[in-house]
């Protein structure tokens, strides 16, 4: 399975995209995802964050799984991952 492999969130007008589970177990364990959909039909980490809980501005612990909403604001979560260090 390559990494172009992410499957779309249910509905077609999103941003949103989801990791394949067998790649998450190849990955180990997460503690948290910021950017989490809020319907997933698996867990990504130990603690979601879904656009509700605005997760960019929201403290950030342990290993960080970042799946980041592809669109303009992309950079933002990246850098934080980068500030982050640990995901």
């Amino acid at each position: 399975m390559s990494l172009s492999s992410h499957q779309r969130a249910t509905t077609l007008n999103t941003s949103e995209w989801l990791t394949p589970p067998d790649i998450l177990k190849a990955l180990g364990e997460f503690d948290l995802d910021p950017c989490a959909p809020k319907i997933r039909p698996w867990p990504v980490a130990k603690r979601h964050l879904t656009i509700d809980d605005d997760g960019l501005s929201r403290e950030w612990e342990g290993r960080v799984w970042l799946n980041p909403p592809f669109g303009r604001f992309v950079g933002g979560w990246l850098k934080r991952l980068a500030d982050h260090g640990n995901g």
